[in-house]
């Protein structure tokens, strides 16, 4: 029920945002020199959720040892920002709101992909299911969820 209450309002918020095709799984792991690979995720989805995906992805793996995945790498906070203000520009040039707006709605998303059908990591996604309560409980009470997912 919280899932379906959090959707509904990212629906509400990301309306202006067009549909496109999503890559799915954009991450740095995915973007080699001559180009972007492993399109075997992708759906259609809100413009921007694969730009905030890329950039917070890797703090959907734990720091710990004895999972079955762990993070490998972190970004500093000044290059978080760098990164959204090119991506703001590049938004704004096309007519789009900033991308930066919608970092709540585009987590939130993430977490759910990331939780799902996870089976074959079962420590993984026990670990994933408990930072998505923390972050869905996060979102329907207000919170700007993006500071809370670097703390997980």
């Amino acid at each position: 029920d919280k899932i379906l209450q959090a959707f509904e309002m990212i629906k509400d918020r990301t309306y202006l945002m067009p549909t496109v095709i999503t890559h799915g799984d954009f991450n740095p792991y995915n973007l080699l020199e001559k180009g972007i690979i492993d399109f075997g995720n992708n759906f259609e989805g809100i413009a921007g959720y694969d730009t905030v995906s890329n950039i917070f992805q890797t703090y959907f793996f734990p720091n710990d040892i004895g999972f079955e995945s762990q993070r490998r790498y972190e970004f500093t906070s000044g290059q978080v920002d760098r990164y959204l203000d090119s991506m703001n520009i590049i938004f704004i040039e096309y007519g789009l709101p900033r991308v930066s707006i919608f970092l709540s709605e585009f987590i939130l998303s993430r977490a759910v992909w990331s939780a799902v059908r996870m089976q074959q990591a079962p420590r993984l996604q026990a670990w994933r299911y408990q930072n998505l309560e923390t972050l869905l409980n996060g979102y329907l009470a207000g919170e700007d969820i993006s500071k809370i997912i670097i703390d997980i």
